[in-house]
């Protein structure tokens, strides 16, 4: 029986839980029987996250404040690889947990050294006298990522690390955990590829806009520009209660009804195509959006998303949603469109505890608007880059379909070879 201990008390023994009793089913499947066809079902042994890895809080006494501009270590937060710093205080490929916010549960592996700091919680594994791991830190990603874990509160979720050391998940042998890993980390790259190349296509529309119109936060660079602003050239929808309606199933006419999660369908990443509900008839004048208006969250988290959404279809908002529409023939959609990718939704927001956007945010905001035959220039671009970054979207929904089939079959605990 082998005895894992903790890699940051020079040998020490762990903290917490005694893994030694799983330690002698590591060469083999201590519960394996015949599946359908023959094929040996691997009923992986269940073990507590604190058995295997030392569970432990980031930092507590760092904050963003103790990042250095040029730090030679990566500092990870719970958002993400965020900062530089200048000591590190766990290996590349620890995974980290956000504990506490609006991520709260996702999981981060750093590629290089680190330093995480608060609001997070660092996931060590252990290892034997023969310095050997307890388990694939590349597993443990992976396979946390595809699971819930435990959370507490409501209005600001967070997990306790306690729980977390508590919280059970299936183990296979070392090899199997590290076969499988290798294979998700493909799927897992080829979709963060094709993510990247969709950021691509939108970074080329703002270098375009750029060089067609100027920066939109600096002073017109043409005499020809006219400066307004956006209560002065759009019309404004602010959301309102959403009528009664049925099923969306394709019907032709009529009006998408839309929530902010309709934002996030497949399909919806750049322009809103469809949605869950549909009625025959429009809601209230101010909640309902004529097609080529730009849609945006207005209130609470969804905000800090700052995604934004061209509708090709009449649609009327609820009351978390605003739409934002050319008012007349000076200004298109798609001009608009690129204007709005500058502008950081959060920046700009009301409301203390809970961020909200109102009218009164938005109709005062300056905006530079070029001849209309100069928009048509840019329309074409922004027609051709959406086309590409439509193909992007359903190469990546079908990457991201693969990489959760994967996990399900690898990650289930009952995989079949």
């Amino acid at each position: 029986m082998l005895a894992w201990t903790d890699p940051r008390r020079g040998g020490a023994p762990p903290t917490a839980g005694d893994p030694g009793r799983i330690a002698g089913d590591r060469a083999g499947n201590p519960a394996g029987d015949r599946g359908a066809g023959g094929d040996v079902a691997m009923r992986w042994p269940k073990v507590a996250l604190g058995e295997v890895c030392i569970v432990d809080w980031g930092n507590t006494s760092l904050t963003k404040s103790a990042y250095v501009v040029g730090g030679e270590y990566l500092a990870v937060s719970a958002t993400g690889g965020d900062g530089r710093i200048n000591h590190w205080e766990h290996k590349a490929l620890t995974p980290v947990v956000s504990a506490i916010g609006a991520q709260c549960g996702k999981l981060f592996l750093p590629k290089e050294d680190f330093t995480a700091i608060k609001n997070t919680i660092t996931l060590t594994p252990m290892r034997d006298k023969h310095d050997q791991e307890s388990c694939c830190p590349l597993y443990l990603y992976h396979l946390l990522s595809s699971m819930q874990l435990p959370r507490r509160g409501a209005g600001q979720p967070f997990i306790s690390k306690g729980d977390l050391q508590e919280f059970n998940i299936p183990l296979p042998p070392l090899e199997e955990q590290r076969r499988i890993a290798a294979v998700l980390d493909k799927a897992e790259n080829i979709h963060s590829l094709l993510k990247a190349q969709n950021a691509v296509a939108e970074s080329f529309m703002q270098s375009a806009f750029i060089d067609l119109f100027g920066n939109p936060k600096e002073e017109p660079r043409n005499s020809l520009f006219s400066v307004t602003t956006l209560g002065e050239c759009c019309a404004l929808f602010s959301g309102g209660t959403l009528p009664g309606g049925e099923e969306n199933t394709g019907q032709e006419g009529g009006f998408l009804l839309l929530k902010v999660s309709d934002m996030n369908l497949p399909g919806n990443e750049e322009r809103i195509k469809t949605s869950r509900l549909w009625a025959s008839s429009p809601g209230a004048k101010s909640a309902t959006c004529p097609a080529g208006s730009v849609v945006i969250p207005k209130r609470g988290g969804a905000i800090g998303t700052n995604k934004k959404r061209v509708v090709d279809r009449d649609a009327v908002l609820d009351p978390n949603l605003m739409a934002i529409a050319p008012g007349d023939q000076a200004i298109t959609t798609e001009f608009l469109r690129g204007w709005f990718s500058f502008l950081d939704l959060s920046s700009i927001t009301s409301g203390s505890s809970v961020p909200q956007l109102n009218k009164q945010d938005l109709l005062p905001l300056r905006i530079v608007v070029p001849p209309l035959q100069s928009q048509e220039g840019y329309k074409e671009l922004a027609i051709r880059a959406i086309a590409m970054s439509d193909r992007l979207q359903k190469q990546s929904a079908r990457s991201h379909a693969l990489l959760a089939a994967l996990q399900h079959k690898f990650l289930s605990g009952n995989h079949c070879e």
